[in-house]
């Protein structure tokens, strides 16, 4: 997610394992399996390409920002120290918003890339950020991932990024709503509360809102501009793992002939999946083995390459299309539910104030998220 805080972060645990002694302490191998990608643009270097971009000739009425963040940091972090890799999930998730900030102050620009509505009636500024599923829960955790050398283990790996999912996850959620309240620029702090020397905007704010037809009534920045022109912070979130985790409990749980009393292991067959551990294209001969451990090197060769994958006769069987990547069906189906979520704007403010679906109990169940017949 972010290039720099990650190699402030690896380089000092590396440099503590050459120090050490034990080989419960040498993580010298992260240097090797997870360095730093400098090649690939980190989110702030993506939010820096596309405000570079010109401003299109007619500006979109709206603008919903989606973000999908986390995988790769889960995959890396997950190999680190625990505690290491724990307490700096916070600072991560306070960077992903301090570049959605750096676009919402963008938008407030008619002539930036970043511009939705109009200098009359702004567009409200949503972001959309799915919560993040497990990786190592996905096929590459067991064809793709590096090996460690001992007492390093896939087990431990594996535990840390539950742990480091669920992290991720709240952390998001709590940086989206302190984001939420943040005030609009040139708010009079009088107008706005105060949360451990943080001023934010109360969750009811926009009851609290001057219509913009009236700007002769509004108060006025230091540039003139009337503060309640500006679009309102809003963000929705989408439960992706809720989806996935329907999916493979009942499947896992119809292979061995158990239905629990939920009614998983007895799903609609045509919401389900027949394969939801290997992938569509997958190495026959290497898929299912653990990573190698050996005592004083890492292995270099148990990765498949290219050339040893083959590709499944029927890819909408399979949940995942790749080690890495869903097949079309689950994109498909996610799609709508992502969609319907923000139709309905299940949103953090829609939250606050007690309307939306999100004030009401989720259902629960196999195949919940299954569109009525119509």
């Amino acid at each position: 997610m972010s290039n720099s805080f990650y190699a402030s972060l690896l380089e000092p645990i590396v440099n503590d394992s050459v120090a050490s002694e034990g080989p419960g302490r040498n993580y010298t191998f992260l240097s090797e399996g997870y360095p730093p990608k400098w090649d690939v643009p980190d989110l702030r270097d993506q939010v820096d390409s596309f405000l570079s971009l010109a401003r299109p000739r007619a500006p979109p009425a709206e603008t919903v920002w989606i973000f999908s963040l986390g995988m790769w940091d889960i995959w890396s972090l997950a190999a680190f120290p625990r505690d290491d890799a724990q307490d700096n999930i916070a600072g991560l998730a306070m960077e992903v918003f301090n570049q959605v900030d750096r676009l919402y102050e963008a938008s407030l620009n008619p002539d930036s890339v970043a511009y939705s509505g109009s200098v009359k009636t702004p567009a409200q500024f949503r972001i959309f950020i799915p919560q993040l599923f497990d990786p190592s829960l996905l096929p590459a955790w067991q064809m793709d991932r590096p090996g460690m050398p001992k007492p390093h283990t896939i087990a431990e790996q594996t535990r840390n990024a539950a742990r480091l999912t669920e992290r991720w996850n709240h952390a998001i959620r709590n940086e989206m709503e302190t984001w939420v309240k943040m005030p609009q620029p040139g708010a009079a702090d009088d107008q706005a509360g105060s949360n451990n020397g943080v001023t934010v905007i109360p969750p009811n704010t926009p009851s609290q809102r001057k219509r913009s037809d009236e700007p002769e009534n509004l108060p006025l920045n230091e540039t003139g501009t009337p503060v309640s022109m500006y679009p309102l912070r809003d963000a929705i979130t989408y439960d992706l793992p809720a989806y996935l985790l329907d999916v493979i409990v009942d499947r896992q749980l119809r292979e061995v002939g158990i239905v629990d009393s939920l009614g998983y292991g007895a799903m609609r067959s045509d919401l389900g999946f027949q394969d939801v551990s290997v992938p569509c294209v997958h190495d026959p001969a290497r898929f299912g083995r653990t990573p190698a451990e050996p005592p004083d090197e890492w292995d270099h060769a148990r990765q498949a390459t290219d050339s040893t994958r083959v590709l499944c006769d029927e890819p909408d069987r399979f949940l995942f299309h790749t080690s890495f990547t869903l097949g079309r069906r689950a994109i498909h189906e996610i799609g709508r539910q992502a969609a319907d979520t923000v139709r309905r704007n299940d949103s953090v403010r829609a939250f606050w104030e007690g309307i939306g679906e999100t004030a009401s109990p989720r259902p629960s169940g196999p195949g919940f998220w299954a569109k009525e017949e119509e």
